[in-house]
């Protein structure tokens, strides 16, 4: 029987016999009207949904045998391993059979010729359900239209993991979301690789684990990460874990996770140069570290943006974003512990003394910490809360919580009596009623010749003002000789 007959009997006897949700994630961008993600139902409780692997896809096939297999496995341990749900799944093995439903069998199957829908469809799930409960699951996939690939791809490429995650999604009952970074989004683009916080927050609420607590705050979280209503979070999300989850124009930076824009092999970074044609093409030669290595751009945002082995070294860049990959590995220091170099450091950024992360707002800094605006050459920079006299960003900025907008520039005060409530560099002074520990004014000589001297005995006071004061003399002195 031919692939179109069997679904089209299968199509048939859905009709007849079940009731069919197609969920159609397509390459075309539409606006979702939905919040976030959305509820299409719910397993029993106590069932167990057990996935079987139907017709392999030949294109995974080619990239090696098993890889189709081992991708719906991955996508599989990927929702599994989500923290504080209790999954009831397991893959069950393969069966090289297309999907029937009403078989009772849970099938994700590749359709490689004569797909019955709309070219556009790239996957849809179908279900047997009653009233609100699901019973059965398939998962069709469209071979005949796309080509998969394990790494990020571009039309007409498809990255199977990302594929596999939406659609395993819908079978466990997760309907599309709004949020453009999560899994369970209707449309396409390049594939997202990792699950969303909104995905797993759909997840924990159809499968809750009994007694779990995600995290009370940033401290119980790993580096990186931050805690919020639904658990720990990256600040940053990665885009890739190997070179092949991104697409054929990129290169998986290994220590930051993200895919970066050039085809470049890390091999090739880092060796001696004197012009850039003795560097891989599309790789500049540069100075770094007083030496002239073949280097390439990262994002100074992210120091780890380079490949293992490097570090994204912004010192001597003009702009606060871009940086250029150095020799260079970490010594893994937290944030906010004492430091003398860059390497010194888990974030590969040491500033003013403590390990330190580049930011722009206090949403990119971790664990409790605050962004510090033009304390890493130009960017902001993740530390502890600010003491008076300190520049600021705002009033969360600082210790004391009073972030003060002067002429020069914005810094950390507090109200005070006298100067002995500020620090010695500081003045108690008026500011828009208030008193405030703020900078002494600018001393403004009264006439011409003005000095401001400090001196250590009464005696060298008197004396240097004598003097200050026959040099203020001299011109007119000089003057009324002319004129004789």
């Amino acid at each position: 029987m031919s692939p179109r007959s069997e679904i089209r009997g299968d199509r048939r006897a859905v009709r007849a016999l079940f009731f069919l949700v197609a969920l159609l994630l397509t390459s075309l961008v539409h606006p979702n009207e939905g919040v976030a993600w959305q509820q299409l139902g719910q397993w029993p409780g106590g069932a167990t949904i057990e996935l079987e692997l139907g017709i392999r896809s030949s294109a995974l096939e080619t990239e090696g045998e098993g890889t189709s297999e081992s991708e719906l496995r991955g996508a599989l341990s990927d929702w599994q391993s989500v923290e504080c749900a209790e999954l009831p799944a397991s893959y069950v093995g393969e069966s090289g059979a297309s999907p029937v439903l009403g078989d009772g069998k849970n099938t994700l199957s590749f359709v490689q010729s004569e797909w019955p829908y709309d070219s556009t469809v790239i996957g849809f799930t179908a279900f047997q359900k009653s009233g609100a409960y699901i019973h059965e699951a398939d998962v069709f996939l469209n071979e005949a239209n796309f080509h998969f690939v394990t790494r990020r791809g571009a039309l007409p490429e498809v990255n199977a993991r990302s594929i596999l995650l939406h659609e395993l999604g819908h079978v466990f009952g997760l309907g599309h979301s709004s949020v453009a970074s999560a899994a369970m989004n209707a449309n396409y683009v390049r594939g997202l690789l990792f699950l969303s916080d909104d995905d797993m927050l759909g997840l924990r609420t159809l499968f809750p684990a009994s007694e779990c607590t995600l995290c009370e705050s940033d401290d119980d979280c790993p580096y990186g990460h931050r805690c919020t209503e639904t658990g720990c979070t990256r600040t940053r999300p990665p885009s890739c874990l190997e070179v092949n989850n991104c697409a054929r124009d990129e290169y998986c930076a290994e220590a930051s996770g993200n895919c970066v824009r050039g085809n470049v092999s890390p091999e090739f970074l880092g060796t001696p140069c004197e012009t850039e044609n003795d560097c891989e093409e599309g790789i500049a030669c540069l100075e770094l570290g007083g030496e002239r290595l073949c280097t390439i751009e990262c994002d100074a945002m992210n120091p780890r943006s380079c490949p293992h082995g490097f570090l994204c070294d912004r010192d001597g860049s003009p702009a606060c974003g871009i940086g250029h990959c150095a020799p260079g590995t970490s010594a893994g220091g937290a944030l906010a512990t004492p430091c003398e170099d860059h390497a010194d450091c888990g974030s590969l950024r040491c500033v003013g003394g403590l390990c330190s992360f580049p930011c722009e707002t206090h949403v990119d800094c971790p664990n409790a910490l605050l962004c510090h605006p033009d304390r890493d050459d130009g960017c902001g920079a993740c530390a502890p809360p600010l003491g008076v006299g300190e520049r600021c960003l705002d009033n969360a900025a600082c210790e004391s919580g009073l972030c003060v907008e002067l002429e020069e520039a914005a810094l950390c005060s507090k109200e005070c009596t006298s100067n002995d409530d500020c620090p010695s560099a500081l003045r108690c002074r008026g500011h828009e009623g208030v008193n405030l520990c703020l900078p002494a004014p600018p001393i403004v000589p009264e006439s011409g010749c003005g000095c401001d001297v400090a001196s250590s005995s009464e005696f060298g006071s008197q004396l240097i003002t004598t003097l200050v004061l026959i040099a203020c003399a001299m011109p007119f002195l000089r003057r009324r000789r002319t004129s004789l």
